[in-house]
Formats: C-alpha cells, structure tokens, sequence
C-alpha cells in the first residue's frame, strides 16, 4: 500500500497499523481500535467525521489519539492525548500514534494512570 501525503481511509490506517511487528491491534470498530505493544502500553485511535463516512477522507474532521488505561481519579487526568487535523498524512498518524504510546507508557509508570488489561473487542 502507498500512501503518500494524502489523507488515508480508515482502513488504510488500519491495515497498516496491523502490518507493524511491534505492535498489536487488539480491538476497534468502524472508526476507531486501539493497539498494545509487548510491555502491555495501550493507545486509542479514533477518527471523527461528519455523519457516517468513515471511508471518505472528506467527511473527516479530525483524527483523536488518547492513552486508553484507567485514570487515576486522584489526579485528574484524562485520556485525551493528540488530535490532529482531518488531512493529516499516514506518516502523520501514525508518528503520533507512537507518540500517544510513549505518553501512555509515562503516565503509568507517573501513577496518573493505572495498567489496563481487561480484554478489547472487535465491534461492527
């Protein structure tokens, strides 16, 4: 698949995503799926579009990138990590997907979140 500087569909993304040995795609649905690297970090992917055009780049309004472990109330930390802009390129996404893994990775060993491991599903 060559994507360049364009914006991927969803499922370009996504097959690319489960195309990296250093990660796994351990669940999702029709606009988003979160992945695990081998310590066990988590990292969300969601894409936000307007109506139900999951495939069509030009439906798209943002891309949002969040650590998906539990919060620890105490602190008062959200999830919300990187959002980017609705033409972000492949290479764009998937930078701040990585990025969104090493900030899930600090926020754990911080204590601002604790350690997810319940079991992700695959939604239709």
């Amino acid at each position: 698949m060559t994507i360049v500087n364009e914006t991927p569909t969803f499922s370009q993304f996504l097959a690319h995503m489960q195309t990296k040995t250093d990660i796994e795609v351990i669940g999702g649905g029709k606009s988003f799926f979160t992945i695990e690297d081998a310590e066990g970090y988590r990292a969300y992917f969601q894409v936000n579009v307007y109506g139900y055009h999951y495939e069509d780049p030009n439906y798209y309004r943002s891309f949002s990138f969040s650590t998906c472990h539990k919060p620890n109330r105490s602190t008062g930390t959200g999830w919300q990590h990187k959002e980017l802009q609705y033409n972000a390129t492949l290479e764009q996404l998937e930078d701040a997907f990585y990025d969104t893994l090493e900030q899930s990775r600090r926020n754990i060993l911080s204590g601002k979140e604790k350690m997810d491991t319940t079991e992700k599903k695959w939604y239709s």
